[in-house]
């Protein structure tokens, strides 16, 4: 998992559209309409906050309350170029870089919560096994 964190952070630079998008490898998008749908959202906001398929429930976990950002992972959000590279060395940590970077990220950001299912990622915590 670090490696992966510390491979986010090494090629930030070579970001080259105004959006950043996260997507696991072993996680897969859900709808082939994904970007056509996301330019209509990402007007005038810095975060998008997406649903995904995690075996059976919809991640984030609690959709209709206020939002723990500590149950969204990188598959979860889309992040202006900007803010994403302001923030960029938060991911560099052993373990959940990206519940880092949302924390730092999500601060004085315009939030948009797209209610869509954008991927799924198989049942796993998250963590690297030991």
């Amino acid at each position: 998992m670090f490696w992966a964190n510390s491979q986010i952070f090494e090629n930030r630079h070579r970001v080259k559209g105004d959006w950043v998008y996260i997507l696991d490898d072993d996680d897969f998008l859900t709808d082939y309409t994904f970007i056509q749908s996301l330019k209509q959202v990402v007007a005038d906001n810095d975060i998008v906050i997406c649903k995904g398929y995690i075996g059976k429930p919809l991640y984030p976990s609690i959709w209709e309350e206020v939002p723990v950002r500590a149950t969204i992972g990188s598959p979860n959000f889309i992040v202006k170029k900007e803010l994403f590279l302001k923030h960029a060395d938060k991911w560099i940590v052993p373990r959940a870089g990206d519940f880092f970077f949302i924390n730092a990220a999500y601060e004085n950001a315009k939030v948009y919560w797209w209610d869509k299912i954008v991927f799924t990622a198989p049942i796993g915590s998250g963590m690297p096994e030991k």
